[in-house]
């Protein structure tokens, strides 16, 4: 991507957020609001995971994305439908960067398309890696159609301040106690965590070009389940000191059995990025103050596949670097 601004677009994405807190009321209530909203914090496969109380996630948490609901809706990232108050800010003519007005980070940006176009990341993982060294103090990730996206229909990235999910801000420490690592292609290293039960591979580098082949080398390996139109996955990454490191979260499935929004036993926890980062958001209090550190590894494993993370290792120890 072209991007004209580059050593000055960190300041302006803060100048728009400083704006639209002022400026657009919602927006002014929902930060607010998330200053002053519950957190729990639970131990769960060696990482302190927080649950965040959020009720004004329901509109993400419950949302329906199969065709026919999203055919009946307007796009909500598309410039046509999106609030009046909702300014942007122009990515290299590709992307544009707005407001999150339904926070889950102190500063929650959304960065989607210009173009209307289904959630894929296929050929746009290099502009992930761009957008990461444009917003250095954050983590830029991306949810699957059905992995947590609640725009499937709408390409986007999202973009929160970095410290705030423990598996980006713990991750040195994590990996000292329970990481392994190996290198490929003598410019990327792979590592993998034995006790985190949401499935990941991590890898980093200095080059885009090393870390996009290995990327797409891990790609051609994932299966796509029925009725998919790519892997299940969500992926995080962070830039720092010309130092990329993106974190790949190995799916199986959409929601774990116990996702339910109108039975009484049932979860409204509908993981996302965030949530296989180790920050659940939940927007009912009675599964926020509920929810077990055994239910959650159990969560973790139903979403995230073990036996996917074994296929890309054994995969990539096969020579194929």
């Amino acid at each position: 991507m072209k991007i004209n601004n580059r050593n000055s677009f960190a300041d302006e994405a803060e100048a728009l957020l400083q704006r639209q807190l002022h400026e657009w009321p919602l927006v002014a209530d929902n930060y607010r609001a998330l200053q002053a909203l519950c957190m729990r914090t639970i131990e769960v496969g060696g990482v302190s995971v927080r649950l965040q109380y959020n009720p004004a996630r329901i509109r993400s948490t419950a949302s329906k994305v199969d065709e026919v609901s999203l055919s009946e809706r307007p796009c909500f990232l598309c410039d046509a439908h999106r609030p009046v108050e909702q300014l942007s800010l122009p990515i290299g003519g590709q992307y544009k960067l707005l407001v999150n007005p339904y926070p889950i980070f102190p500063r929650h940006f959304t960065l989607p398309s210009v173009v209307h176009t289904p959630q894929a990341i296929i050929g746009r993982f290099a502009d992930m890696l761009e957008l990461a060294s444009l917003l250095p103090e954050y983590v830029i990730f991306y949810n699957g159609a059905r992995c947590g996206a609640s725009a499937p229909d709408h390409m986007h990235f999202q973009a929160g301040n970095r410290g705030f999910v423990p598996i980006e801000s713990q991750w040195e420490s994590l990996w000292k106690e329970q990481g392994e690592s190996e290198r490929w292609n003598g410019g990327v290293t792979y590592s993998w965590l034995t006790r985190w039960p949401a499935a990941m591979l991590v890898f980093e580098g200095e080059s885009i070009g090393l870390l996009q082949s290995f990327f797409c080398e891990v790609w051609s390996v994932l299966p796509v389940f029925p009725g998919e139109v790519e892997p299940l996955v969500n992926v995080l990454c962070t830039f720092t000191g010309g130092f990329w490191r993106c974190w790949l979260i190995l799916r199986s499935c959409h929601r774990p059995r116990q996702y339910d929004r109108e039975r009484k036993d049932g979860r409204l926890i509908s993981p996302g990025a965030v949530d296989m980062a180790g920050v659940v958001i939940t927007p009912r209090e009675s599964d926020f103050s509920s929810v077990t550190a055994s239910e959650m590894d159990d969560i973790y494993r139903q979403v995230a596949s073990p036996a996917l993370l074994d296929l890309c290792l054994a995969y990539l120890k096969k020579g194929h670097r």
